[in-house]
C-alpha cells in the first residue's frame, strides 16, 4: 500500500512538473487547474515546430582571365585590364595565382562597355586614374573600406552609374572622379575625405543634392560645375577655399537675396558665397557682411557697376569675377583677401585705382589686364606671386606702391617666373630703378621697391 501511495505521489509530481513546462517535443499535454467551486479539464495540442536550416548566401565565383601585374614586392599584383575575362558581372578575388590583389590600375577598364557591377574585394587598396573610365554600362560597384585613394577620373563618363557609396577608409577624390555620370543621384562622402578636386562632379546632371562632410576644406576647380539638377549643397564652415567655376551652371540651385546678388551656404551662414549678381544690369552692390567666398563670373558683364563694396570677410575673389565691368571706377579689396583669381578685373575700363590689401598672397594670371584707365596699384606686403600679364595694356599706369621689398617682378611676361628676383642688370641700362615707378623692357612690365 506505501509503495502504491508512493507511486501515486511520483505521478502527480511528474504531471505537475510538466504541466507547468512548455516542451514541444511532446505530441499533447494535459493540463487541470481547480477552484474552489469547479475543476476544468483542458487539452491543446502542440505541433511540432518546422524548422528552416540557414542556407549561407554563396558567394559569387571570382572572375577568371583578368589581367594583372606582380608588383615590385613580389607578393601583391595589381589589375590592369579585362584579359580574357568574359563577365559582364565582375567578382574580382584577392588572390590570383597566389598574389594579393592590392590596386586597380590605371586605365585597367577603360572603356569596358560590357561592364555592369563590380565587385572588389578589401585587399585593394587603391583605384587608378581612369580605371573605369567610359564604362557606360556601368550601373553599380561595390568599394571595400580598405581603399584610401580614388585616383582622377577613375569613374568619368560611367553614365548608367546611380548610387555610389565611398567609404570610410577614403581620404582623397581625384580630379573628375566622377565626372559626367549623368545618371548618379546619390553620392555619400565619408568624413575621412579632405579635398574635393577638380571637376569631380562636372556634369552629373541628375545629382539633386549634395552634404559636404565637415571634413573638407577645399572645393577645386569646377567640382560640381553642369550639375543642372542640383538645388542644394550644404556647404561646411571649415571650407577655406572654392575652386573657378565650382557652381557654374547649378541654375536650379536654391538661393537667398541681398542687396541685388544671389547668394548660398549653410543654415549657420547661407550667405557664405556669393554666387552671382541678380541681373547684369545693376549699377551697385554690398556685398553680405558674412560673405566668405565670391564666386567666378558673380559680376562678369556688369557693364553698369560703378561701385562695389567688399567687406573684410570676403576671403577670395573668383577667377572672371569682375570681368567687363567697364563702368567700374575704383575698388578696395578687404582685409581678408588672399587671392584674387585669374581675369578677375579684365578689361574694367574705367577703373583707376585698385587698393590691394596685406592679406592678398596672389594676383592671377591677366587680373588687371587691360584696365585702360588704371593709373595706380597699391600692392600689400603679403603678395608672393603676380601672374603672367596681370597688369599688361594697362597703359595709363604711372604708380605702383609695392611695398613688398622682394627687388623686380615680373607681372606681365609669360616666359618669366613670377616673383623671381632680378637685378638691374637683367633689365638692360635703359631701365630706370626710380621708387615705385612702372618700368618697361621688351614690352613687359617690370615692378621694383628700393
Amino acid at each position: 500500500m506505501k509503495k502504491f501511495l508512493c507511486m501515486l505521489a511520483l505521478i502527480f509530481a511528474f504531471a505537475w512538473a510538466l504541466s507547468s513546462c512548455d516542451i514541444p517535443f511532446l505530441p499533447s499535454a494535459e493540463t487541470t487547474a481547480t477552484t474552489s467551486n469547479e475543476t476544468t479539464t483542458e487539452k491543446t495540442t502542440l505541433e511540432p515546430e518546422v524548422t528552416t536550416p540557414e542556407v549561407p548566401d554563396t558567394p559569387p565565383t571570382p572572375s577568371v582571365g583578368l589581367a594583372y601585374k606582380v608588383n615590385d614586392d613580389g607578393k601583391t599584383c595589381t589589375i590592369t585590364g579585362i584579359g580574357t575575362c568574359t563577365d559582364n558581372d565582375i567578382y574580382i578575388s584577392d588572390h590570383i595565382d597566389g598574389y594579393e590583389v592590392t590596386a586597380i590600375g590605371d586605365i585597367a577598364f577603360v572603356s569596358c562597355t560590357s561592364l555592369s557591377s563590380v565587385i572588389i574585394p578589401d585587399s585593394v587598396t587603391s583605384i587608378g586614374y581612369s580605371a573605369f573610365c567610359e564604362c557606360i554600362n556601368l550601373m553599380s560597384i561595390t568599394i571595400p573600406d580598405s581603399v584610401t585613394s580614388i585616383g582622377n577620373g577613375a569613374f568619368s563618363f560611367c553614365s548608367a552609374l546611380t548610387n555610389i557609396t565611398i567609404p570610410d577608409s577614403v581620404t582623397s577624390i581625384g580630379h573628375a572622379a566622377f565626372s559626367h555620370c549623368s545618371a548618379l543621384t546619390s553620392v555619400t562622402i565619408p568624413d575621412s575625405v579632405t579635398s574635393i578636386g577638380h571637376g569631380t562632379f562636372i556634369k552629373c546632371s541628375s545629382l539633386t543634392n549634395f552634404t559636404i562632410p565637415d571634413s573638407v576644406t577645399s572645393i577645386g576647380d569646377a567640382a560640381f560645375s553642369g550639375c543642372s539638377a542640383l538645388t542644394s549643397v550644404a556647404i561646411p564652415d571649415g571650407v577655406t577655399s572654392i575652386g573657378d567655376d565650382a557652381f557654374s551652371g547649378c541654375d536650379n540651385l536654391v538661393v537667398d537675396e541681398y542687396d541685388d546678388a544671389y547668394y548660398f551656404g549653410n543654415d549657420q551662414n547661407p550667405y557664405l558665397i556669393l554666387l552671382r549678381a541678380k541681373s547684369t544690369d545693376i549699377t551697385s552692390c554690398t556685398v553680405h557682411q558674412e560673405t566668405q567666398f565670391i564666386h567666378s563670373y558673380a559680376f562678369s558683364d556688369c557693364d553698369s557697376l560703378t561701385s562695389i563694396i567688399i567687406p573684410d570677410s570676403v576671403t577670395s575673389i573668383g577667377s572672371f569675377a569682375f570681368r567687363l565691368c567697364d563702368s567700374l571706377t575704383s575698388v578696395t579689396i578687404g582685409d581678408n583677401v588672399t587671392s584674387i583669381g585669374k581675369d578677375a578685373f579684365f578689361r574694367c575700363t574705367s577703373l583707376t585705382s585698385v587698393t590691394i590689401g596685406d592679406s592678398v598672397t596672389s594676383i592671377g594670371d591677366y587680373a588687371f589686364f587691360r584696365c585702360d584707365s588704371l593709373t595706380s596699384v597699391t600692392i600689400g606686403d603679403s603678395v608672393t606671386s603676380i601672374g603672367s600679364r596681370a597688369f599688361r595694356s594697362c597703359d595709363a599706369l604711372t604708380s605702383v606702391i609695392f611695398v613688398n621689398p622682394n627687388g623686380w617682378w615680373c607681372a606681365n611676361s609669360a616666359d618669366a617666373t613670377s616673383g623671381t628676383d632680378l637685378s638691374a642688370d637683367d633689365l638692360a641700362d635703359s631701365v630706370t630703378a626710380t621708387q615705385y615707378l612702372k618700368s618697361i623692357y621688351n614690352n613687359y612690365y617690370w615692378f621694383r621697391t628700393e
